[in-house]
């Protein structure tokens, strides 16, 4: 098998081309042999149990994510008014206890999330 370089330096032995069509030549050369090199699509040759294994990690994580979120946004979005309005603290304080019991309910439902995702 001769190497493309081999042949570059043949090509311009015998038509003693100039220096711009000797680059011409080996970008025209390089470009035929990078279309020729097919793309592989690693997610194809994974086993299946690989694939489904990321796909139930992904689906546990997303569990988990939206849970925290759900269960802390109503309290850190409280905490954040409370903090740019005063009118809005005394009133939080008088009306929002349940903010409290979800900071309690999502360290009851955490093991149960875990124990669904295991």
């Amino acid at each position: 098998m001769v190497d493309s370089d081999d042949v570059s330096c043949e090509v311009v032995l015998e038509k003693k081309m100039t220096p711009t069509s000797v680059i011409a030549t080996i970008i025209r050369s390089n470009s035929r042999i990078k279309a020729e090199v097919q793309p592989v699509n690693r997610a194809a040759m994974q086993p299946m149990w690989r694939r489904r294994l990321r796909g139930k990690l992904f689906r546990s994580t997303l569990l988990i994510v939206a849970a925290h979120f759900l269960f802390w946004f109503p309290y850190n979005f409280s905490a954040l008014v409370a903090y740019l309005s005063v009118e809005y603290k005394e009133m939080i304080a008088l009306h929002a206890y349940f903010l409290n019991d979800l900071q309690i309910l999502i360290t009851l439902v955490n093991p149960i999330l875990y124990a669904i995702v295991k």
